[in-house]
């Protein structure tokens, strides 16, 4: 996975819909890698499950954990501090604890609408 920039939210409603009618930035506009972005401060994570410990349970692939593990590698080259991670997600989506292995990343805060 490769997480390219977004300039605004006009920006992202014009990128082409992924088989899953989500939008994504083509990757040949010229677009920032996350993984390069030195201003990079925050990151919003999608879940199916989230836990007052900070944890999520995503669709069970590991995409973000592995992003999140190269990013924290790019960035300690760098002598940069990671961004914030906010999970987001409902009021149901909240459980008591949320399994996890040691590849697991915990986000910094979660946010729940209404």
């Amino acid at each position: 996975m490769i997480m390219l920039e977004a300039k605004s939210i006009i920006d992202i409603q014009g990128f082409p819909r992924s088989k899953w009618q989500i939008p994504e930035p083509p990757k040949n506009e010229g677009r920032e890698n996350a993984l390069d972005c030195e201003e990079l401060d925050l990151i919003i994570v999608p879940g199916l499950a989230f836990d007052n410990k900070m944890r999520r349970c995503g669709q069970g692939a590991g995409y973000y954990d592995r992003f999140f593990s190269k990013l924290r590698d790019a960035r300690q080259k760098k002598n940069l501090k990671m961004p914030t991670l906010l999970g987001i997600g409902l009021p149901c989506q909240f459980v008591e604890e949320v399994p996890t292995d040691n590849f697991d990343h915990v986000l910094n805060a979660v946010m729940a609408g209404q």
